[in-house]
């Protein structure tokens, strides 16, 4: 396989996976948000856990 068709694979399988994942609620599209500049919007977030002493990041 080409380099190409390699990279076009690998893009079908994630998207198949995107998709399914979006059917069955496990996750939701969102728009793309646009800053008042035009610019693209992006948001990272982190999974915590709170314990006793303190808190620790798993994501």
């Amino acid at each position: 396989m080409q380099r190409d068709g390699l990279k076009n694979y690998a893009g079908l399988k994630i998207n198949f996976s995107l998709r399914t994942l979006i059917r069955a609620n496990v996750i939701y599209p969102y728009n793309v948000l646009i800053d008042s500049e035009g610019g693209l919007v992006s948001q990272a977030e982190h999974s915590l856990i709170v314990t006793p002493s303190g808190c620790e990041v798993y994501t």
